[in-house]
């Protein structure tokens, strides 16, 4: 069945799809084997602003689709990371400005709680949103959803 909807899917569609789907292998084996300083060049640029500028939002839009699709074909669930470095080196090969941000924050039980988002720039500023990844359990499941990124205390970024 997933085999006949990604045959009628439109060529442009599938290429994106193919390239999210081998970004969320080979990503979610850097995070999961490295630490982070071991792949941030590979992100983008540490710690600098990007120019604000206008982006073609129907192709950050496709850029989204592919990448839900791809996340429902993967053995593992993507964490939020693994999330965004896709995200971002997706939006980065189609020259839309992205920055990835990751930040930290407690919950009620004191556990820290991380999170990377990527926000894209555009005449509509658009927030892509991921699930957050907690380095302790949380059972309230507090921190989810765009409002909630503001919460978030943001000790890194990238361009």
């Amino acid at each position: 069945m997933k085999l006949l909807k990604f045959i009628n899917i439109p060529f442009k569609e599938k290429l994106m799809l193919t390239e999210a789907f081998l970004l969320f292998i080979v990503s979610n084996m850097l995070v999961t084997l490295f630490p982070l300083k071991f792949y941030s060049k590979f992100i983008g640029n540490y710690m600098e602003e990007t120019n604000f500028a206008d982006n073609d939002n129907n192709c950050s839009d496709m850029i989204f689709l592919a990448i839900r699709r791809a996340k429902k074909a993967l053995p593992f669930k993507p964490k939020c990371l693994v999330n965004s470095i896709v995200t971002k080196k997706m939006l980065d090969r189609r020259n839309i400005k992205n920055m990835l941000y990751l930040g930290l924050n407690k919950n009620i039980s004191n556990n820290l709680i991380a999170h990377a988002w990527v926000r894209v720039f555009g005449n509509n500023e658009n927030l892509l949103q991921q699930e957050q990844q907690t380095l302790t359990p949380s059972p309230s499941g507090e921190g989810r959803g765009e409002a909630n990124n503001n919460q978030f205390k943001v000790i890194a970024f990238f361009s």
